[in-house]
């Protein structure tokens, strides 16, 4: 089996086990847990910026962090995609975003957008649906992250589920170690 065929079989079993714990009920209690370690981890004065995903239904949750981040005068950078790439946007609510490409919800149009000069002092949160030991990850097989996270300077912390932190994950050439992963 090639590298990109384990990657996807991969995907395929950890979409399903996201899903599981969807149902089961039990995502909510750990996304409460990883939130309290994430606003209990993170020295926010250490950044300028935060730049965060905005979470699907079967990622480790985000919308409570980007609140808080919000309301304690952080300036929050969301993702925008476009077929080629992804760029981060500042907003100043959720309200600021809407459903975009993948269904997922990305800035509205009237958002800046950040160059990467600007990001030089900021807190990158990376999704994935599974990370293992060494901080790489397993994402949705688009790139988005991988391709941003080559120009990227500033520092890196990977959101996952403990059940989901695996040692089977393939690597090559182009994915991109994270700095440090936050579990439940």
């Amino acid at each position: 089996m090639t590298l990109k065929e384990q990657k996807t079989a991969l995907r395929k079993t950890l979409i399903s086990k996201r899903n599981e714990l969807l149902i089961s009920g039990e995502k909510s209690k750990l996304d409460a847990s990883v939130y309290n370690k994430l606003i209990n981890t993170i020295d926010f004065s250490r950044y300028d910026i935060i730049l965060c995903y905005i979470s699907t239904k079967i990622e480790v949750d985000t919308i409570s962090f980007i609140n808080y981040c919000l309301e304690n005068g952080k300036k929050v950078a969301v993702p925008k995609c476009t077929p080629e790439k992804m760029d981060f946007y500042l907003i100043e609510s959720l309200s600021d975003t809407a459903t975009g490409m993948y269904g997922i919800n990305e800035p509205k149009d009237y958002c800046r957008k950040l160059s990467y000069e600007e990001m030089g002092n900021s807190l990158c949160l990376v999704p994935a649906l599974a990370f293992n030991t060494e901080g790489y990850r397993i994402g949705y097989g688009k790139g988005y992250y991988d391709k941003f996270l080559s120009r990227y300077t500033g520092n890196t912390l990977g959101l996952c589920y403990s059940g989901f932190i695996r040692d089977d994950i393939p690597v090559d050439g182009f994915d991109k170690q994270i700095t440090e992963v936050i579990t439940d």
